[in-house]
């Protein structure tokens, strides 16, 4: 009997300490002091990702507003017909009362500016061409975005000698636009309405297209152009220039037959005239060379719509 309860003594000993009945650990893997090392070490890991973190939207923050360059570039272009003496000195341009050397970037605050010149004497001014930021006047504020690169031409005229004939005009507006003829609402297309001026495409089977342009007011207006193939300098070929005639200046609101498309009846398709006329003049081409596309290119094997860059100035005489 004492033997079995030796035996049942030790077998209920052996279970509390198996289970911890009396609270102890007999399975203990880590001790408190481990817990708070490995509690230290992972606070430590997130409190680096936490810096890290901090550091990458403090260097993304840099990046955002760091500012970005902005500048203006002048250029000067002189028609010099009457043999007049041109002084570099004489020809001073000014951005907000400070000289600016011509044909240099210059970098300049975003924002508002006031560009203004002089000339030498026997010279006159005439217009400033260039980016859309460009003042169309001297004298004329004109704003500049952050960022920004704008280039402006300002354009002289020498003035005429008494008793010389001939040798007048003056280049009072040039452009170039872009065209394909297998898309009337591509690029510079009229029929896209936000374009002004813009190119006409009449009739893209025979290559017949027209320049419309507001600055053109006047059958005596000297109009010198070239249609040359975009983006095909670097090809083996080359960028090919499709010869053009002009045909007619015409107004771009009348049912002028040098406005229509033989493909539809004038009478009855109102397809048959521009679908967005406007009220100013048109130079009327005939490109019979040009393409509508697709086409191959002899280069990569590949089929390419062309596009063609239609570059004009047009000259008074009476000026």
């Amino acid at each position: 009997m004492t033997n079995k309860l030796q035996l049942i003594t030790i077998l209920t000993l052996a279970t509390v300490l198996i289970t911890g009945g009396f609270g102890l650990t007999p399975f203990a893997y880590s001790t408190n002091n481990d817990h708070d090392d490995n509690d230290k070490k992972w606070k430590h890991d997130d409190d680096e990702d936490d810096e890290e973190h901090e550091d990458d939207e403090e260097h993304e923050d840099d990046e955002e507003h760091e500012p970005r360059e902005t500048t203006i570039t002048v250029l000067r272009a002189i028609t010099n017909d009457n043999g007049r003496a041109i002084i570099d000195n004489d020809f001073e341009v000014v951005i907000d009362g400070t000289p600016v050397e011509i044909d240099v970037h210059t970098t300049i605050e975003p924002g508002s500016h006031i560009l203004s010149a002089t000339h030498g004497i026997g010279f006159s001014f005439v217009l400033i061409t260039g980016d859309t930021s460009c003042p169309s006047k001297l004298g004329e504020e004109f704003t500049v975005r952050e960022g920004k690169s704008v280039t402006c031409t300002l354009y002289y005229e020498d003035d005429f000698v008494e008793g010389q004939t001939g040798g007048e005009g003056i280049i009072f507006q040039h452009n170039s636009m872009q065209v394909k003829l297998s898309d009337k609402t591509a690029l510079d297309s009229c029929d896209n309405a936000d374009n002004a001026p813009c190119i006409e495409i009449i009739s893209a089977d025979n290559g017949i297209i027209g320049i419309v342009d507001s600055a053109l007011t006047s059958d005596t207006t000297i109009v010198l152009f070239s249609v040359i193939e975009a983006n095909r300098l670097e090809s083996t070929l080359g960028a090919e220039n499709p010869v053009c005639s002009i045909s007619a200046i015409v107004q771009h609101d009348k049912k002028s037959d040098y406005l229509w498309d033989r493909n539809f009846d004038k009478e009855l398709d109102p397809e048959a005239f521009p679908s967005n006329p406007t009220k100013y003049n048109v130079v009327v081409l005939k490109c019979p060379a040009m393409v509508i596309g697709p086409i191959t290119d002899p280069d990569t094997g590949g089929m390419y719509d062309p596009i063609y860059n239609v570059n004009y100035a047009m000259i008074d005489p009476s000026m």
